[in-house]
């Protein structure tokens, strides 16, 4: 089996909690409660929390709000 060298230039698909915190710019206590309260997704490896980008961009526009006068 191949294993993926990590790289700092590359981001992975599976962030962790201080990865996808940083990605929404919230904090750790922040995004723990948005889990809690099942307003983000979130899979779950081997007792492993991780948050995949697509579904925080997800979260961002379903909660955008649009500009206007």
């Amino acid at each position: 089996m191949e294993r993926r060298k990590s790289s700092s230039t590359t981001m992975s698909p599976l962030l962790t909690y201080q990865e996808a915190a940083d990605y929404l710019r919230i904090s750790l206590a922040t995004i723990d409660r948005m889990v809690r309260a099942a307003e983000i997704s979130s899979v779950l490896i081997r007792g492993r929390r991780l948050f995949r980008i697509p579904d925080l961009e997800e979260y961002i526009q379903s909660h955008s709000i649009p500009g206007g006068k």
